[in-house]
């Protein structure tokens, strides 16, 4: 949630950018997403990524946790180390 997962990514919304491939062109995005290279270490850069959000997306979805915890964690969580 914080955009520095390094993941190489290409945001800009252009015909072979990796966020039009990945929503467009890509049959599992999540799976393209984890697919990247790391072009920094985790932590150590901010870059704006929508593949971020992709896999948070696919990990809270397969999570083995029950489902009503989900909402509660995704509510709390993500937003405590932002502060």
């Amino acid at each position: 949630m914080r955009m520095v997962s390094g993941i190489e990514w290409y945001e800009q919304w252009e015909d072979t950018s990796d966020a039009t491939m990945a929503f467009y062109a890509q049959p599992d995005i999540a799976a393209f997403v984890a697919s990247k290279p790391q072009a920094h270490a985790p932590g150590a850069h901010f870059e704006y990524s929508s593949g971020n959000y992709q896999l948070v997306q696919h990990a809270l979805r397969c999570a083995p946790a029950p489902p009503s915890l989900c909402p509660r964690y995704a509510a709390q969580e993500p937003w405590q180390a932002a502060h």
